[in-house]
């Protein structure tokens, strides 16, 4: 009867992503408030976008080259961790070059946001997705073993737990830190900024759209669960009114998931 058992698993998971949806829904109803006033487009053209995305197109070659030190078997590399950190920092910096630091993420135009939206705001609104989150894990754990996902963890993740201690915290840099920031300032900064604005667009659009397309540029393996994350940071970024909110609550959200995969 091990199908039977199975096809119970299957329910319980799927009752507590229903469950823990409605749960989040309901608090963060409760926790919206007053909307952030909408900021102004941003004064960065698309142009500076495609160019920003350039410095990424060796990126995906060196990764599956594997020449790097980096296999399917053993995951990805501390050097390609490296050319990563590189690519990304470039990014940043053609942001930084052509805006500012204020501007590179749309914060010079932004407005003053409702008093009450902390950091402490922004971590129960973060918290009230969590059961979701999880739930979410759970299900997919019991699904993607039927279509052939279950042996095939995140090379990123994979390739962690095979570095030892002092090549871990370089990755770690990377991936808690630096990735976080950049994310941001690309899809709830840039993006958010060209959309959110707009009179004939809007901050619901802009929180579909750049949360679907925070969500593609990661693995399909992931997208269920990184579409939840993308969403609340969005809805963070839009209720909030500040950047810097959503940023940190993706580095915490990262740390939170390095700690939980890497081996003790």
């Amino acid at each position: 009867m091990e199908w039977l058992s199975t096809t119970m698993r299957l329910g319980f998971a799927l009752v507590a992503v229903l469950a823990t949806g409605w749960l989040a829904a309901v608090v963060l109803a409760r926790l919206a408030g007053k909307a952030a006033p909408l900021p102004r487009p941003n004064r960065l053209g698309g142009w500076d976008l495609l160019v920003a995305l350039g410095l990424f197109a060796g990126v995906g070659w060196w990764l599956h080259r594997g020449e790097l030190g980096g296999t399917e078997a053993n995951g990805i590399s501390v050097a390609e961790f490296g050319v990563l950190a590189a690519a990304e920092g470039a990014a940043l910096l053609w942001f930084l070059l052509r805006s500012g630091v204020r501007g590179m993420s749309g914060m010079s135009q932004e407005v003053p946001a409702p008093a009450d939206r902390s950091p402490a705001w922004a971590a129960r609104s973060y918290l009230a997705v969590v059961p979701l989150l999880l739930a979410l894990t759970y299900l997919l754990g019991l699904v993607y073993p039927w279509v052939g996902l279950g042996e095939a963890p995140d090379r990123l993740v994979r390739g962690l737990s095979t570095l030892d201690r002092q090549d871990q915290w370089l990755a770690l840099t990377f991936a808690v830190l630096l990735l976080p920031l950049l994310e941001e300032v690309v899809f709830r900064g840039y993006l958010w900024h060209a959309m959110a604005g707009r009179k004939d667009f809007g901050p619901r659009r802009a929180l579909l759209y750049t949360t679907l397309l925070f969500t593609v540029m990661h693995a399909p393996s992931a997208w269920p669960v990184l579409f939840v994350l993308g969403a609340i940071l969005g809805w963070i970024r839009w209720r909030g009114g500040r950047l810097r909110l959503a940023v940190g609550v993706h580095v915490a959200h990262n740390g939170l998931a390095a700690l939980l995969t890497l081996p003790q």
